[in-house]
Protein backbone atom coordinates (compact mmCIF):
# COMPACT_ATOMS: atom_id res chain seq x y z
CA UNK A 1 0.00 0.00 0.00
CA UNK A 2 1.12 3.52 -0.64
CA UNK A 3 0.10 6.80 1.01
CA UNK A 4 -1.13 9.95 -0.71
CA UNK A 5 -3.35 12.94 -0.07
CA UNK A 6 -7.06 12.72 -0.86
CA UNK A 7 -7.69 14.20 -4.30
CA UNK A 8 -10.55 16.33 -2.99
CA UNK A 9 -8.98 19.74 -2.34
CA UNK A 10 -11.33 20.55 0.56
CA UNK A 11 -10.47 17.25 2.28
CA UNK A 12 -6.72 16.73 1.91
CA UNK A 13 -6.64 13.75 4.27
CA UNK A 14 -3.78 11.28 4.09
CA UNK A 15 -5.09 7.98 2.75
CA UNK A 16 -3.71 4.55 1.95
CA UNK A 17 -4.20 3.34 -1.60
CA UNK A 18 -4.67 -0.40 -1.90
CA UNK A 19 -5.85 -2.75 -4.62
CA UNK A 20 -9.20 -4.27 -3.63
CA UNK A 21 -10.94 -6.67 -6.04
CA UNK A 22 -8.66 -5.46 -8.83
CA UNK A 23 -9.18 -1.72 -8.43
CA UNK A 24 -7.41 1.02 -6.48
CA UNK A 25 -9.30 2.09 -3.36
CA UNK A 26 -8.46 4.92 -0.95
CA UNK A 27 -8.62 3.76 2.69
CA UNK A 28 -8.46 5.65 5.97
CA UNK A 29 -5.09 4.75 7.55
CA UNK A 30 -6.51 3.79 10.96
CA UNK A 31 -7.58 0.22 11.73
CA UNK A 32 -11.15 -0.03 13.01
CA UNK A 33 -13.43 -2.80 14.28
CA UNK A 34 -16.02 -3.94 11.73
CA UNK A 35 -18.86 -6.45 12.09
CA UNK A 36 -18.76 -8.91 9.15
CA UNK A 37 -21.28 -11.71 8.53
CA UNK A 38 -20.08 -15.27 7.92
CA UNK A 39 -21.71 -17.70 5.48
CA UNK A 40 -24.44 -18.48 8.06
CA UNK A 41 -25.27 -14.82 8.73
CA UNK A 42 -23.65 -14.67 12.17
CA UNK A 43 -21.70 -11.47 12.76
CA UNK A 44 -18.03 -11.48 13.81
CA UNK A 45 -15.79 -8.55 14.70
CA UNK A 46 -12.70 -8.10 12.51
CA UNK A 47 -10.10 -5.33 12.26
CA UNK A 48 -9.80 -3.54 8.96
CA UNK A 49 -9.45 -0.29 7.06
CA UNK A 50 -12.48 1.85 6.26
CA UNK A 51 -12.94 3.11 2.69
CA UNK A 52 -12.13 6.83 2.69
CA UNK A 53 -15.25 7.60 0.63
CA UNK A 54 -17.29 6.93 3.78
CA UNK A 55 -15.70 9.84 5.65
CA UNK A 56 -14.54 12.23 2.90
CA UNK A 57 -16.05 15.71 2.70
CA UNK A 58 -17.00 14.87 -0.92
CA UNK A 59 -20.70 14.09 -0.57
CA UNK A 60 -20.89 12.54 -4.06
CA UNK A 61 -18.18 10.05 -3.02
CA UNK A 62 -20.18 9.13 0.07
CA UNK A 63 -23.33 8.60 -1.96
CA UNK A 64 -21.56 6.49 -4.59
CA UNK A 65 -20.16 4.24 -1.86
CA UNK A 66 -23.60 3.36 -0.44
CA UNK A 67 -24.92 -0.11 -1.30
Amino acid sequence: MRQRRCEVRECGATVLVAEVDGKAVALNPTLIDVAVPDEHGALHMVRGYQPHAVTCVDISARLSHRP
